[in-house]
């Protein structure tokens, strides 16, 4: 899809807590963070973007292109 200022997309993240387990969901390159009691955070995803190598490999290997 194109605008008149260009390539736009959609990201999203949801997460569920249920008792002790956490549940996450993503798509793009929304970040979801743990967050831990001595003030450390660790990513919960990979994000779905060009930059990322492992992505870029992903989407050229389906027959898609990346514009930037």
């Amino acid at each position: 899809m194109t605008t008149k200022t260009g390539f736009v997309g959609t990201t999203g993240t949801v997460a569920i807590v249920n008792g002790t387990d956490l549940h996450v969901a993503y798509v793009g390159d929304s970040p979801a963070y743990l967050y831990h009691t001595n003030g450390e955070f660790d990513p919960l995803i990979i994000p779905h973007n060009p930059m990322n190598p492992v992505e870029k490999a992903r989407v050229k290997e389906v027959g898609g292109s990346i514009v930037t």
